[in-house]
């Protein structure tokens, strides 16, 4: 009998102590839930200091299918205090197309905000107020364009634009080939012993034309304004770019850069040594 009583006992502690073990649930509006820790980047937004990323597994595909981003490797969005930064990694064979629509994304997804329906890449930004974005791209790691857009509150009508482009670094993406442009290369390359090539890119603002004097030494002042004068006589009349830029070379070594304004509806045409990314060729911001 006392046997008995004593494996009942040990049954019943049994029975006590794995009831403790069973997964502590809460009621809320009569439904039964588990607890659970939720990892933040499953609610598509994960914080790393002060910042606040972004995680859209469907970005890759959307960037793809809706916006031909066929050599986007990787990309990344986040919040850090009033601004929306934005950066897109493209490998070498990235098309010039590629990068255009990457700006036309930008402006008229997350800066104009227009259009906003149906899928987006990154589309959960939208939901907060920021009042300014950086957009930046990158090629095989190495910066190629910025541009900040700033005071983007709701009605102050007054967006600006800082833009920066990186023409050190050559890109298939930026070459302009047509027969003008090779006259003017084969009639001048050999006129100077110290230049062994000019080329040509077309940036990525559209408007403007870069002109590159590759050599093997660098000119003074003198030859610097008879290729200017190259560009105002034998180039300028040829192109619709507003905007000239000449580079010269030294090898590796840019050590000259000074731009030509070159619309024609403008009452003169004229160098001037501000950074060409920021200039106005129009009568607006541009």
């Amino acid at each position: 009998m006392k046997r008995n009583i004593f494996l009942l006992m040990i049954i019943v502690l049994f029975l006590f102590l794995t009831g403790c073990n069973e997964p502590i649930t809460t009621t809320q509006d009569n439904n039964t839930r588990e607890e659970t820790n939720i990892n933040p980047s499953e609610k598509g937004v994960d914080k790393i200091e002060d910042r606040e990323y972004f995680v859209d597994e469907r970005a890759s595909e959307w960037f793809k299918e809706l916006y031909q981003m066929n050599n986007l490797d990787k990309h990344e969005a986040y919040i850090t205090d009033d601004t929306l930064n934005i950066s897109l990694w493209f490998n070498n064979n990235v098309k010039r197309q590629e990068i255009m629509t990457s700006k036309d994304y930008v402006m008229g997804k997350l800066v104009l905000r227009r259009s906003i329906i149906g899928p987006i890449p990154y589309g959960e930004v939208l939901g907060y107020d920021y009042d300014k974005v950086e957009f930046t791209v990158y090629i095989e790691d190495i910066e190629i364009l910025r541009q900040n857009f700033k005071n983007l509150s709701r009605g102050s009508g007054s967006i600006t634009i800082d833009y920066y482009e990186n023409l050190e670094v050559e890109q298939n993406s930026r070459s302009v080939e047509n027969k003008d442009l090779d006259k003017f290369a084969r009639k001048n390359k050999f006129r100077y012993w110290g230049i062994k090539d000019i080329i040509f890119e077309e940036t990525y603002k559209g408007t403007v034309l870069a002109v590159k004097f590759k050599g093997t030494k660098e000119y003074k002042e003198n030859d610097i304004l008879k290729f200017q004068k190259l560009i105002e006589d034998n180039l300028a009349n040829q192109v619709d770019y507003l905007g000239i830029v000449l580079q010269l070379y030294s090898g590796d070594k840019k050590y000259y850069e000074k731009t030509y304004h070159n619309n024609n509806d403008s009452d003169e045409k004229y160098w001037f040594e501000e950074y060409w990314g920021n200039h106005n060729y129009f009568d607006f911001n541009n």
